[in-house]
């Protein structure tokens, strides 16, 4: 994970008098590091016939094109990007974090599905009219909010945490509380401005219902492709994505197409035996009643075991690399009995996150071919240490090159 001090407390387990202190450790010499700092990752694990313990790793990115015209998908992320890149340089030049990690849940939340969009234009809303409610009653004025939003803070769990270091509260993820607070953070400095952009939020959300009516989502119409693939058609498959709203948009758009009652779910709101249960049900035969589907958040990410299944589809792609690689590693794992172990990526052509997205992947699947092994996406987070896609995001929202 790139931590120091946890590695430390790792080693000072095994050598408690050589590596007494932290300042043992890093001071210990460089030339001694080599010797007997050794590190063996999964992909290297052999039995003692010298055949590898850990199946192959395959990951391919899939593209697909928004939909196109005046009411479509592309409409829509045109529109909203402006309305970002118009925020998130008022919030640099007013210094508010919060306002800046408001506007990259949209980001988020652009790239994976209409509804999740949707549903947080729609908090976002809400925000503003009760914020704007306070300020013509007099309850808020101009110098208690600039003074409010300074004092606001916010965490960006998905980039400050993994998934097995999310908590939960009141039936939410920590990533959905943190980003209830979030939206309350603007770049305003007086109800004008705050009336602008609740104008700005109205019109955007007009749009968002206008293209979920319709019906049309070029993202989902791709995973469909999946499903009905001759070559997975009969096989389980694992579907991740970073928010509950797109989880259950997925959840009703496979029930509505023919697969009632063969889709089970996980996310952080559920109790550990309420997860459970999903899990057996997922891993039951079709045949017999199980699921064939599990749509699931980062809540699946860390302690469940999914090596039954050997296909799983990154609905959207997390940004932090940590959280990438426990999602990879719920079913690339011991006692995986398919070999490859399959993992696409779903990508919009056409955007900004799609293009970071796809040429990370693209990059990584080339040098694993290259070197034959799949210990390659061991260095995602070395091929972008200080630097994760969120941050590239906010280089290109700011009108800078990345």
């Amino acid at each position: 994970m790139g931590r120091d001090y946890p590695y430390y407390c790792l080693w000072r387990l095994l050598e408690p008098e050589v590596l007494s202190t932290y300042d043992a450790f890093s001071s210990y010499p460089e030339q001694a590091r080599q010797m007997h700092f050794i590190r063996r990752t999964k992909e290297q694990m052999v039995r003692l016939d010298g055949s590898p313990i850990y199946p192959t790793r395959i990951s391919d990115t899939l593209n697909y094109r928004l939909s196109q015209g005046e009411i479509s998908e592309q409409k829509l992320y045109d529109e909203t990007t402006a309305y970002l890149e118009n925020y998130y340089n008022k919030a640099s030049i007013l210094n508010r974090t919060a306002a800046r990690f408001a506007m990259s849940i949209f980001q988020r939340r652009l790239a994976s599905s209409t509804f999740a969009l949707m549903r947080s234009l729609q908090r976002r809303r809400d925000k503003l009219d009760a914020l704007m409610q306070q300020l013509q009653s007099g309850r808020l004025t101009e110098t208690q909010l600039n003074t409010s939003q300074q004092e606001l803070k916010a965490e960006d769990v998905f980039e400050t945490r993994t998934a097995d270091e999310e908590t939960t509260e009141d039936e939410l993820e920590l990533n959905e509380l943190e980003e209830e607070k979030a939206l309350s953070a603007v770049a305003a400095s007086s109800l004008k401005d705050v009336e602008i952009e609740r104008s700005q939020v109205d019109r955007l959300l007009e749009l968002a219902e206008q293209v979920f009516q319709r019906g049309e989502e070029s993202k989902f119409s791709k995973l469909r492709e999946i499903l009905e693939d001759i070559r997975y058609r009969n096989e389980k498959l694992i579907i991740f994505t970073g928010h509950r709203d797109t989880l259950n948009f997925l959840v009703g758009r496979l029930e509505s197409i023919g697969y009632t009652g063969q889709v089970a779910n996980i996310h952080g709101g559920m109790s550990y035996p309420e997860r459970e249960d999903q899990v057996e049900f997922f891993r039951k035969d079709a045949s017999c009643g199980g699921a064939r589907y599990l749509v699931a958040t980062d809540a699946a990410g860390e302690g469940i075991n999914l090596q039954f299944c050997g296909l799983m589809v990154n609905y959207d792609m997390p940004w932090n690399p940590a959280r990438l690689e426990q999602r990879m590693g719920r079913i690339h794992r011991y006692g995986q009995k398919a070999d490859p172990v399959i993992i696409m990526n779903l990508a919009a052509e056409d955007t900004r996150e799609g293009r970071v997205i796809k040429i990370l992947m693209e990059k990584l699947e080339r040098i694993r071919k290259e070197l034959g092994s799949d210990s390659v996406f061991d260095v995602v987070g070395r091929m972008m240490k200080g630097v994760s896609i969120k941050e590239y995001m906010d280089r290109l929202a700011a009108g800078e090159d990345v």
